[in-house]
Parts: C-alpha cells; structure tokens; sequence
C-alpha cells in the first residue's frame, strides 16, 4: 500500500583519540553522539481518520579499540544508548513496546587482500533490550567503493594521530593554491628510500653479524624485545641519513621504509614491529662503551674499512696503505665529562684522534680524549695499535703520515721500535733553522715567473732525541717575496727508495686527508652530547662519547662505500651531502599484497638510482 507523508532524521558522533600507547600499534578513544527521526504520514491510508506522527530521539556514549597488525587490524567498541524522547500519536495507537535504552557490543577485523580489495568480518550484539542484534558480514570491495571507504578509514585514524603535546594536525590549504589540501595520513610513504640501500651496504660489509657474536649483552634474555643487531643497525643508518638524534628514531616510528631497514625479520613482519625507543638506545650506548665491549666497536669500525677497501675490486687487497693520524676538535654544549674549554678554537671540546687512509678516503680508527689533552697524548699507544691491526687485516705494508703535533719522541720512538715507517712535519725553531741557513740562499739570475722549489736531506738530532734522524728541508720561492720559506720533515723512509722530492709528494697528499675529515663533521653534524647522569663517572660518560664517536665513523663509512659505487658507476665525483640529497633522500610509497611489499620510487630516483642498482651487485661481501 502507499503511505503518504515525510520522514527526517538526522545523526552525529565524534570521537577523540587518546595520544598512542607505547607499542604504536594500540589506539583508545571515546565517543559520543546522538540520534533523531521523525516520521508524519497521512492517516487516511491507514484507516484512521486522524494524521499521526512518531518523534524518537536518543543519545550514546562509549569506547573504541583498534589494534594493528601489518596486513589489517582488529577492532571493538562498546556502546551505550539512553532514549531521550520517545512520542507517538495516542489516537493512532500504531507503536507499543519501543526499544529500551540499551548496550550495543562490537567486534570485528579486517584484512588487507590487495590494493583494491578487503576482507571484513564481525559480529554484533545488543545487551540489555528486548532485542538481540547478531550479524557476521564478509564483503570484498572492489575499486572506488573500496577505495573511499580505505581512505575514509585512515584519514579519521591519522588526522587524529597524536603530535607533540597530543594535538593534531588540522587539514591546511596554501594561500598560493586553494586546490591543495594538505594532511598527515596513513598511507605508506617515506622519504628516506636510500635506507634499503644503506642497508645493503652494510649487510655486504658483515659489521653487524661480527658485533652481534662479539659483544657481551648484559640483558636478561626474557626481557629483550629489541636485538642488538637491530638497535645497532638503527644508529648507523638513521646517522647515515642525516638523523643524528636518538631521539629521531620516536619521529620515524611509524615511517614504514625504517621498520623494514632496520630490522632483523623477514616478509611484512617488520610492519608490524615496534622500533627502539630513544631511552632503548641509550641504554646501548652504555653497553657498548663497556670495557668487554669498546674494543668490539673498534673492530667493527675496522672491519668497515677492510670491506670498503676490497668490495669493488673482487676480494684483492692493498699491498701499500698510508695512515693519516690528525685531531678532530668537537665542540660540545654543555659540560660533559672530560671536556675542557680551549682557547685556541675559543669553545669547550674533546680532542679526538681520526685515523684515515687519505688516498681512498677511509676511517679507520678513533679515540676519544679529554679536551685539554696534548696533540700527542696516546698516540705513541695508539698509533702502533692501530698499524698493526690494520697489517693484519689487510696485509698490506702500512706507513704512518703525521703532522707537526705528533713528531715527539716518545711517538717516534714507539713507531720506529715496531719497524713502523712515518714521515711527519717538524715544528721550526732555532736549531733547525741554523741547521738550514747555508741552503737559503737565492741562486743568481733573473727568477722565473714561476716559483722555484728545492728539497735537502739532512741529518739532525734535537735534544730530546737518542741518536740523529732524517730530515728533509724543503725551500720555497713565493712570489713578491724577496725571503725564501723553508719547512722541515723528519722521516724514517730509506734513502734510496725515496729521495726527497718523493718524501714531499706524499706528504702532500695530506691535504686530501683532512678535507674527508672536515667531511664527516660538516656531513653528518658530529656532536657528542651525553652528559654526567645520575652516579655516571667521567669515564663512563666518555666511554658512551666514544661509542657516539665511532657509530658516527661507521655511518660515514657506509655512506662512502655507496659513494665510490656511484662515483664509479657514473664517472664522476661526488660528495655526501650531494650525494644524500640527490640519490638517498628520494620519496616512495609502499604496498603490501599478501606477502609481497612493493617499494614505489618517486620521479626523482629516475637520474641516478638505474646506475647505482645496476652495479650495486659490485659491492662484495668481505670474506
């Protein structure tokens, strides 16, 4: 039969999302609402001689639950509705026994079969009422009808997804475009794709398996959610990229591309994985700055090098390395233990020692000492330490380039009782000046338009030393100066072999040494900022700087290993910032279909990374 009248109803919720608990994958939330209808339809039809009409309103409160897994989640909610009016027309007498207020139960899950497609299933129940509510409903949505509601489903998840202080971010439209609308949402993107390559990089290297077996984890065993190959892996990487902060690891959390790099599991499994928290790695930090655990980290740093060294050329290992030592004043804020201010750079450092290979662009070794320590301080220690480990790694014959700070005795000493070959540069003073006066003597004639250069060997003893060593004077013309300028290097290297002028070409290439070191610091933004904490002694907090020292190294050597890949492949230079922000730092979203994950490349990774995935194969694993 026909009924003639109008109907109207109206309905509306919200909820607010409670900031995530501590796993990220638990979301809590309240919600309230309420609900109106009115009905009026002609009596007529119904036999009655009167119109009647049917208003019921109602009001309910209650909570949510979602729980998320890599491929789809679980959900609940629970809610309560009270009436809040309820009028039927007496003389139509159509309606008895209206609903009770009641308690509507929900659970349910769904899964994620593709891009297009779910698979939903849930049940209902209402307690409480003279109704009973059970529905169990699967549907697979295709296209635009799955697509709104997948879309739908995540910007009310992550438009609500908590910032700092626990706001959320408001959908924002640029003044220069009213078309763009600008929001956070769930979908799967990042913008540090060069990790899965980093990653590679360091797999290949095998430094992480080695620290793994070798370090001394003090954990208890049944608490451990986060393994140290993992926690490792995320401070060299985040480092590499540019997030220096353990603190950034909380601001990639939820970035999908970091879960997977980073993590010890395979297949989507990675998604679903809590990453370390900031206080979970500065407890590592501690850990490895033990003493059964510091000198591990060494070798790990080493091991970075051996494999840098040989990965692009087939396994072969050098025959001849030249060592460059040199001091790395770091500024540091605040006053951590065993800093000191120092006036020459006018701030308060620490004053470490960098071992580097200057031709290939390698670090080797670090040491960390006090700020107000000497040029020299350790490194008659240190030095002979690191040639012979690196002798043994490599079994190439090595020699140690030094400058002025380190040419004392007890340096010289150290290195010429192992059979260690040096050259080094020597400060000038009276007796070497003397020494040098009958070689200053501008030779007659009208000079060149270019500077002129002449070297000397010489033999000199200063007071401190034992017995006489080689010297090597070295005069300069300079133009538009009428004095000649003189300098002086003191070397063990054999007479024969290695004739002055070839001394001072290979010191020269020192230069190169020093602008990979200005690298490291202006690339990757070294700081070392732990402080004293609690009962920590000046020693532990070093130890913990020190570790921050040679993660930090360890970066800069994964980084130069893809580097020189990319240079090779390319054929021409590169620097890592360049090289950062052109090749590693290249957007991406991700899918999953089953058990596939998908990584899609922005345009931007279209110049460079075919030349790099072509000859990543290149980078060999150390054997």
């Amino acid at each position: 039969m026909d009924l003639d009248g109008h109907r109207f109803g109206a309905r509306a919720a919200a909820t607010y999302y409670f900031p995530r608990f501590s796993n990220e994958t638990i979301l809590a939330g309240i919600t309230a609402g309420g609900a109106y209808m009115k009905d009026s339809m002609d009596g007529k039809a119904l036999g009655t001689e009167e119109d009647y009409g049917i208003e019921l309103g109602e009001a309910f409160g209650g909570i949510k639950l979602i729980k998320e897994f890599s491929t789809g989640r679980i959900y609940s909610s629970a809610k309560y509705y009270e009436d809040v009016t309820s009028n039927v027309d007496n003389s139509a007498k159509l309606l008895e026994n209206d609903d009770d207020s009641r308690t509507e139960l929900l659970i349910g899950a769904t899964h994620r079969l593709g891009d297009n497609m779910d698979f939903n299933i849930a049940a209902r129940t209402t307690v409480a009422s003279t109704r009973l509510i059970h529905r169990a409903e699967t549907e697979k949505k295709m296209a635009s009808s799955f697509s709104c509601r997948i879309n739908m489903f995540l910007t009310e998840l992550d438009s609500r997804g908590p910032l700092a202080m626990g706001e959320s971010l408001s959908p924002w439209t640029p003044s220069c475009n009213g078309s763009i609308r600008v929001e956070l949402s769930g979908h799967r993107t990042t913008s540090d794709s060069g990790a899965l390559l980093l990653r590679e990089a360091l797999d290949n290297s095998g430094m992480i398996d080695a620290l793994d077996d070798h370090l001394v984890d003090h954990r208890d065993p049944d608490r451990v959610r986060h393994s140290l190959a993992s926690q490792l892996r995320t401070l060299v990487l985040q480092r590499s990229m540019g997030w220096i902060d353990l603190s950034d690891t909380d601001t990639l959390r939820r970035d999908p591309l970091w879960q997977l790099a980073c993590s010890d599991a395979r297949g989507t499994t990675p998604l679903a994985q809590d990453r370390p928290s900031q206080a979970t790695l500065s407890r590592l930090l501690t850990c490895l700055g033990r003493d059964d655990n510091i000198d591990t980290v060494h070798e790990g740093l080493l091991r970075l090098a051996v494999w840098r060294l040989t990965s692009l050329n087939g396994g072969e290992r050098p025959e001849h390395l030249t060592l460059d030592i040199d001091g790395l004043p770091i500024d540091v804020h605040g006053h951590q233990g065993g800093s000191a201010f120092h006036g020459l750079y006018g701030a308060r450092i620490y004053s470490p020692l960098v071992a580097s290979l200057a031709e290939t662009g390698d670090m080797v070794g670090g040491l960390l000492r006090e700020g107000n320590a000497g040029p020299a301080e350790n490194a008659d220690t240190w030095i002979p330490h690191l040639v012979r480990r690196l002798n043994e790694s490599t079994g190439a014959k090595v020699k140690v380039r030094i400058d002025a700070g380190f040419t004392d005795n007890d340096t010289l000493e150290a290195l010429e009782d192992r059979d260690i070959e040096y050259l080094g540069r020597l400060r000038s003073h009276t007796g070497l000046q003397t020494l040098a006066a009958p070689h200053l003597k501008r030779p007659r004639g009208r000079p060149p338009e270019q500077p002129r250069e002449w070297c000397h060997d010489l033999a000199y003893q200063a007071g401190t030393w034992p017995a006489p060593r080689r010297v090597v004077l070295v005069v300069q013309e300079r133009p538009d100066d009428l004095l000649l300028h003189a300098f002086f290097l003191v070397t063990n290297l054999g007479k024969f072999d290695w004739p002055p002028e070839k001394v001072l070409a290979l010191y020269r290439k020192r230069g190169s040494a020093e602008a990979h070191m200005g690298e490291v610091k202006s690339s990757l933004d070294m700081h070392l900022s732990s402080t004293d904490r609690g009962v920590s002694t000046v020693q532990d907090v070093m130890a913990r700087n020190e570790v921050n020292l040679l993660l930090t190294l360890c970066a800069y050597q994964v980084l130069h290993g893809l580097r020189c890949l990319l240079e090779r492949q390319t054929r021409q230079g590169w620097s890592l910032k360049r090289m950062r922000e052109q090749v590693l730092k290249v957007a991406a979203t991700l899918t999953v279909h089953a058990r596939r994950i998908t990584v899609h490349l922005g345009d931007a990774a279209d110049k460079w990374w075919p030349s790099l995935l072509k000859g990543l194969p290149r980078l060999t694993a150390l054997t």
